[in-house]
């Protein structure tokens, strides 16, 4: 006999038999309230009863249904509005108590996306230490892999389907900085808007999701395992109940928000040297897709190599070991043991040693941003691969050393080396600047969920980059300074040039006339040397200002952000001045510069700058 409690989740229940659902809200002033929803919140007046002595009030509007009841024994109810500009709405203020004493709160309905301050530290998540995994959505499990977020920056999931077959998902997106579906065993079947029909995504495959783009999960096999990564770790998920996929149209060189759809496949990779030597990686392409927000990797050992100690430069390094074993040693913290499934997080600047990598070692690596520098540490007492201190008897250490000296010091050697460098200084600054230019032409479309404070922080962080490796450029180009001369900030850069300003070539007037020249064409007043010098002096350099450009928790600017209006514009003019007159230079320098570096400088300038009389930081 079915039990006579049942409930609207049992399988009996005829939803189809629903007309409508209202919320019940009793008030202790039916007159005052009713009034106050109607000409206060804007809600409609649907049905009214009985019409002697009105007790109940029918209410609806905004996509909600309420009934007002007469009563004296009335507790509050919150009722909350989203509104599109909150404090406009009632002349400031964002909460209300209705005459019945109702409290209404007032929201935004479309709040920017806040990326919040990174928390560094040093993350180890191991397999075999982890709880029990938790269903979550579409009856997922769900398994951890930063407790702690590192402050909300970032969530990474490992996330398991247990059985086989059709997956309980809907149409749905995400409203997100960045989001990452690495395929780590198994398959599963996804389909996405705008990118055809659905497709399968193997073992070693990945996709990145960008802001907004609708998708859902089809299908999946047994045991299906994926590593997903969204910044930031508090993220909107919404479904769209109108939306039907695969859409009609094919459409791959969409932007989300500015980011493209990418389907990487392992079987289609080309394997090439990884940042760290003793590995080879393949590129997914993610970084190019995302302008530099976030670039992933996934590197395998070279049987037989050594693998030095290294510091990187990023501000969020994560990394998850696909296959095999290492040991993790960074400094300042105990060494860890690390197998298959465990992840970690590698805070900046701190030296890091892999030990006893196994033949079969692969790792899957996300770098936010994606372009940052990666510093080989000193092999002096380092472990070598196997675990133990690397012995080097003196003298042999005397031969090698004096050896290597001669080796570096052969005149074609040092030619060419100089040539390598000015081709990867200008490859830097030219990227940086393209990347830096995008994103500040990006202000003035301020897309909908991305705080428009992030452009800045984008832009003006490559910018400083940008200009770095173009003053250092022009040093090793007029001076033959090599960049690992001289390691001082941009002002310092900078300094250096005016102490050479005897010479004809490279003077630092001439940078001053070509800023000049940029900012004439977008109606910027003209600057002097001393102008530019104190610009630069006030960015130590482009790392210590990355560092700066934060957000507070209620998405303000860092105080230390320290940049005004009018910094941002000869900044702008300066990078773009400092790659033309490079690329000139270099190209009518051929006793310099060979003609075949000319011929591989024969680029294209970046994408010129809006309007910069107008500019917003804060």
């Amino acid at each position: 006999m079915p039990d006579a409690a049942a409930t609207a989740t049992t399988p009996e229940t005829r939803t189809d038999l629903i007309r409508r659902a209202e919320i019940r809200v009793p008030t202790s002033d039916f007159d005052g309230d009713m009034r106050c929803f109607i000409d206060a919140l804007g809600f409609r007046l649907d049905r009214i009863w009985p019409a002697d002595y009105p007790s109940f009030a029918a209410l609806s509007g905004h996509g909600a249904a309420i009934v007002l009841e007469r009563s004296t024994d009335a507790a509050p109810v919150a009722l909350r509005l989203y509104a599109d500009d909150p404090a406009a709405f009632a002349g400031g203020r964002t909460s209300l108590t209705t005459p019945g004493g109702h409290r209404i709160a007032v929201e935004a309905a479309n709040p920017p996306l806040v990326i919040p301050e990174t928390s560094h530290g040093l993350v180890v998540r191991r397999l075999v230490d982890s709880e029990s995994w938790i269903i979550g959505r579409a009856g997922m499990r769900y398994r951890d892999l930063l407790p702690e977020r590192l402050g909300g920056a970032i969530i990474a999931s490992h996330i398991r389907i247990a059985d086989a077959g059709p997956v309980a998902d809907m149409v749905h997106y995400h409203t997100v900085g960045f989001q990452l579906i690495f395929c780590h065993r198994g398959w599963v079947r996804l389909v996405y808007e705008d990118q055809g029909p659905p497709f399968v995504l193997y073992a070693g495959d990945c996709v990145i999701q960008p802001p907004e783009i609708r998708h859902r999960v089809l299908e999946a096999s047994a045991g299906v395992e994926v590593i997903e990564i969204g910044v930031p770790a508090e993220h909107l998920t919404s479904i769209d109940h109108e939306m039907e996929l695969p859409t009609p149209h094919f459409r791959p060189e969409r932007e989300f928000h500015g980011t493209k759809f990418v389907l990487h496949r392992e079987a289609e990779a080309t394997w090439e040297p990884w940042r760290i030597p003793g590995f080879e990686m393949r590129e997914t392409g993610i970084g190019a897709a995302t302008k530099g927000l976030a670039g992933v990797h996934v590197a395998r050992r070279i049987p037989g190599t050594a693998v030095p100690a290294t510091r990187h430069g990023t501000d969020i390094l994560f990394g998850f070991v696909r296959t095999g074993s290492m040991t993790l040693d960074v400094e300042g913290h105990p060494r860890c043991a690390l197998a298959a499934g465990d992840a970690f997080v590698l805070p900046p600047h701190l030296r890091v040693a892999i030990g006893k990598p196994s033949d079969d070692l692969e790792i899957l690596e996300v770098a936010l941003p994606a372009s940052f520098a990666t510093e080989i540490a000193s092999l002096a007492g380092q472990r070598a691969a196997g675990g133990t201190t690397a012995e080097i008897p003196k003298d042999a250490n005397a031969h090698a050393t004096e050896d290597r000296r001669a080796r570096n010091d052969h005149p074609q050697r040092a030619e060419r080396k100089k040539i390598a460098t000015l081709e990867g200084l200008m490859a830097a600054a030219l990227a940086h600047q393209r990347t830096s230019v995008y994103w500040m032409n990006r202000l003035a479309a301020r897309p909908l969920h991305i705080h428009w404070r992030f452009f800045n922080v984008v832009s003006l962080g490559m910018l400083l980059v940008s200009i770095e490796q173009s003053l250092r450029f022009r040093l090793l180009l007029h001076y033959d300074i090599a960049p690992v001369d001289r390691k001082g900030t941009l002002h310092d850069l900078y300094e250096a040039i005016e102490s050479k300003s005897a010479s004809q070539a490279g003077r630092r007037s001439d940078i001053v006339d070509k800023v000049n020249e940029k900012g004439a064409t977008r109606g910027i007043p003209a600057t002097t040397d001393e102008e530019v010098a104190t610009c630069l002096r006030n960015h130590e350099s482009a790392h210590t200002n990355l560092r700066s450009f934060r957000f507070t928790r209620d998405g303000a600017l860092n105080p230390d952000f320290g940049v005004r209006p009018r910094e941002v514009q000869i900044l702008h003019c300066l990078g773009l001045g400092l790659i033309e007159l490079n690329m000139d230079a270099a190209k009518n320098n051929p006793f310099q510069v060979p003609w075949s570096m000319s011929i591989r400088l024969n680029l294209e300038m970046p994408t010129e700058l809006g309007d910069l009389k107008e500019i917003r930081l804060g």
